[in-house]
């Protein structure tokens, strides 16, 4: 039993090790496709607030009114022009100023959009003028599949875990029976009973040696 609980809690340090190494690497992974999404999506944005090559890029500045949005910002923060529902500016006034020197990249809600957004903040030339284009993704796509991968490793993981240990019991069971032969035995040999003897394991009959 002790040897079962060993190997059950080795076996459950390994299968969260995995877990862990899984969900980091696909929450990276995704994070990576919602950023070139968000590149995108402020590029369209721009190029729609430039004027007529706008028209190329209309389709690529939004997939879900509810789920994303793009925001033209003066580096002041006044909002010039906005796609999607959400209800206030995305970046914070520091933020924006930050954005006019390097790209900004957080986490946060917004409303009007579904669940936490990841958004980006960076600047663009529009019509010689210097604005800031907000573009923002619902994270709540992500969030699911994160929550699928933690389900799914906690749930079989478990399964794994009492299934191998049913096995590990059995395994080592037969395993320790001699030992456990000669504990039962030495336990009622007696002193008196030299007669008695364990039950010692046989030893392979080896020829004598040829000459």
């Amino acid at each position: 039993m002790r040897l079962t609980v060993a190997f059950a809690l080795a076996l459950v340090l390994v299968l969260a090790g995995a877990a862990a190494f899984v969900y980091v690497r696909l929450r990276a992974d995704l994070d990576d496709g919602v950023d070139a999404t968000l590149q995108a999506r402020a590029h369209a944005g721009a190029v729609l607030q430039s004027g007529p090559r706008a028209a190329g890029a209309r389709d690529a500045v939004l997939d879900d009114p509810e789920e994303s949005f793009v925001q033209i910002l003066t580096p002041h923060g006044r909002l010039v022009a906005q796609a999607g529902r959400a209800r206030i500016v995305a970046l914070a006034p520091t933020e924006i100023r930050r954005a006019t020197r390097d790209e900004v990249m957080l986490e946060r809600s917004v409303p009007g959009v579904e669940g936490r957004a990841r958004v980006l903040g960076r600047a663009a030339v529009v019509r010689r003028r210097t604005v800031v284009v907000a573009a923002g993704q619902s994270l709540g796509d992500r969030d699911e599949t994160l929550s699928g991968v933690v389900t799914s490793f906690a749930v079989g993981g478990a399964a794994a875990v009492v299934v191998a240990s049913m096995i590990g019991y059995l395994l080592a069971g037969a395993g320790l029976a001699p030992v456990e032969a000669m504990r039962r035995r030495a336990r009622d040999v007696s002193l008196t009973r030299s007669g008695e003897q364990l039950p010692l394991p046989r030893r392979p009959r080896r020829d004598p040696p040829a000459r």
